[in-house]
């Protein structure tokens, strides 16, 4: 069975994003030693100061003089150096690591599913939430105008009976004008009397007679009649 050797790299500070951290100091190097195949650091020890980790480049025969490069030259500011691993890392044990990746995957790719259905239930609840903030506010806008549609009812109900009102007044008035006409008329109708006798020469000087009113038009003369002496 086929082994290989990785580089132990120790001593690297405990802290956020350390292998991001390291694995840029190392591209420093990659026209020289090649493309890192991979960087795994060690478990996550909050106890400990720092932490261990596993290179691996392209070219595994580049390990040896990368060791000898990455101790002289060191790594800026941090105590870390390297090694060869004395323990060989067999091509089983590789995939078997890396089949830890897919499940790895998969999980992630749940998650993300998951994360989708729960943007897209929480948009469907949005849209939910404003088409009830709709039908709310459609709601006060009809029981608003219904409570406006009460007053103008009231108010014209209120209106129509003033007008009825008027209408009896002006009839009341209306009937006593034609009393007070029908009154005026009656006091300036004349009145006359024409009496039993023949004689109308004769006037009466009495105040229960009347006389006529064609004979106060005639105008007077002085021509006796001839039953008393005239021609």
């Amino acid at each position: 069975m086929q082994s290989e050797h990785d580089i132990m790299v120790h001593g690297i500070p405990n802290v956020p994003d350390a292998n991001a951290i390291l694995r840029q100091e190392l591209d420093v190097h990659k026209n020289k030693l090649g493309p890192i195949k991979w960087l795994r650091m060690g478990p996550n020890r909050g106890f400990h100061k720092t932490n261990y980790a596993f290179l691996r480049y392209e070219d595994a025969s580049v390990h040896e003089e990368a060791v000898t490069l990455l101790n002289r030259v060191g790594i800026p500011r941090t105590s870390i150096w390297f090694e060869i691993n004395p323990r060989p890392t067999t091509t089983d044990h590789h995939r078997q690591e890396e089949s830890v990746t897919p499940r790895v995957s998969g999980l992630i790719d749940e998650l993300r599913e998951e994360k989708r259905k729960l943007e897209q239930k929480t948009k469907e609840l949005e849209q939910q939430r404003r088409e009830a903030d709709a039908a709310k506010q459609q709601a006060s806008n009809a029981r608003s105008e219904l409570t406006e549609n009460r007053r103008l009812m009231s108010d014209l109900h209120d209106r129509v009976n003033q007008l009825e009102v008027s209408k009896h007044q002006l009839q009341a008035q209306l009937n006593n004008s034609r009393d007070l006409v029908r009154d005026l008329l009656a006091e300036q109708e004349p009145r006359t009397w024409i009496p039993q006798s023949r004689n109308l020469s004769r006037l009466s000087t009495t105040t229960n007679e009347f006389v006529s009113v064609q004979l106060l038009a005639r105008p007077t003369t002085n021509k006796n009649h001839r039953f008393n002496g005239g021609p």
